[in-house]
């Protein structure tokens, strides 16, 4: 499995993300919440990763979340494997936390996706 997180994996088309948040299912799982949708076409997962402003008002904030939350998705992608998703992160909390709890709560959050999605 390619522990990588390239270009490929993000998604950034609006057309795509528009159809996320009008379209897809919620899951919260503290401090996370995440919004995803089964594509019909592709192959594989394109992720995005949110952290409002209004809870972190300095950019510093914001890109050491999204930082954290990108390391901990690609370490524990492989959950995903086989699914054809679109998912859009968010954080949901208004203060800081370790790098190793994020983690812990990311492989939560993608065992949720996962089993919700699961068509078996």
């Amino acid at each position: 499995m390619d522990n990588g997180f390239d270009k490929s994996k993000h998604l950034c088309l609006e057309k795509d993300v528009a159809l996320l948040y009008e379209r897809g299912k919620k899951v919260t799982c503290f401090p996370f919440r995440a919004v995803y949708r089964l594509r019909e076409e592709g192959y594989g997962v394109k992720v995005m990763f949110v952290v409002r402003k209004k809870d972190f008002h300095h950019a510093v904030d914001r890109n050491r979340w999204k930082r954290m939350m990108r390391e901990a998705y690609r370490t524990k992608q492989g959950l995903l494997e086989g699914l054809n998703l679109d998912i859009a992160v968010l954080v949901i909390v208004s203060k800081m936390m370790d790098s190793r709890r994020v983690a812990e709560k990311m492989e939560e959050l993608l065992r949720t996706i996962s089993n919700r999605t699961c068509l078996c």
